[in-house]
């Protein structure tokens, strides 16, 4: 059994690591922020490798859970302000996401804040969509991807989110523009699910439906498409499928056909520049 004397001496060891991790973390933001300041200072881009060594020093100093809590807001200012700052440089890939569907993730991410941090969620979201920003994401060790947020995407986002605050920013754009951090953060958690990232577009159920043209069954993964007949799926369902090089030469060759809707799914990694 450890004696009373021992445990303290190990929580308190405990806390000076936390607190000498905590401020390795904040050091490494603030080198990481200087950098980017000076490359913009000097007219380079925050691109290749500069822009992925930025990246990696932010995910490798750890993101909070919550970076809009106020006992953190610098740390969140510092995060906002970097993001914005590699964002302007980010190569413009155009992807489409459902407004609906990142509704979802933020409202996830607002669990157990306070009315006040959830109203700097909202403005976040709404200064996202006045800035038309492109994420720069980082998946460690090697995986550097970027995401850009149509204006019309962003904007059923705000409005689904805070509709009320959505006026208040038409008469200033740019004023909350440390809190996009909330924004970024919430999708950045969209990452470890970024394989089943379809929108399901024109389809009241938000279901896709898929015909076998042909006699006999089709399986491919955990779905089984019954020949002669209809099978709907899920966005999530119809993600894997895609996955699959079954679907898609069975598709290519006829057997399977998307019925409705027409433009039924986009993964998240596709888009044009």
């Amino acid at each position: 059994m450890i004696g009373i004397d021992s445990l303290k001496t190990k929580i308190a060891a405990n806390d000076a690591a936390q607190r000498k991790s905590a401020k390795a973390a904040y050091q490494s933001w603030r080198d990481t922020l200087t950098t980017a300041e000076r490359l913009r200072a000097a007219n380079a881009p925050l691109s290749g490798d500069a822009l992925k060594a930025s990246l990696v020093a932010i995910a490798e100093s750890g993101v909070p859970n919550k970076l809009g809590s106020r006992d953190n807001a610098l740390y969140s200012s510092n995060f906002g302000h970097l993001s914005l700052l590699i964002a302007e440089d980010a190569p413009n890939k155009r992807l489409a996401l459902q407004g609906r569907y990142i509704v979802g993730q933020v409202l996830n991410q607002c669990r157990g804040f306070t009315t006040e941090q959830r109203r700097d969620v909202m403005v976040s979201v709404i200064s996202a969509y006045w800035g038309n920003v492109t994420t720069g994401l980082v998946q460690i060790p090697d995986e550097l991807w970027h995401t850009g947020l149509s204006r019309q995407v962003i904007e059923q986002w705000a409005e689904c989110l805070c509709p009320e605050l959505l006026e208040e920013q038409r008469h200033d754009e740019m004023a909350n523009r440390a809190a996009y951090s909330f924004a970024l953060n919430s999708i950045q958690a969209l990452m470890p699910a970024k394989p089943q990232l379809f929108t399901v577009k024109r389809s009241d159920d938000e279901m896709v439906y898929v015909r076998n043209t042909r006699g006999g069954s089709v399986g491919i993964g955990q779905i089984v498409f019954k020949g002669d007949d209809v099978t709907p799926l899920t966005a999530l369902q119809y993600a894997e499928v895609q996955e699959e090089a079954a679907y898609t030469n069975n598709v290519a060759s006829g057997v399977l056909h998307v019925v409705t809707p027409e433009d039924a799914a986009t993964l998240i990694t596709e888009g044009g520049a």
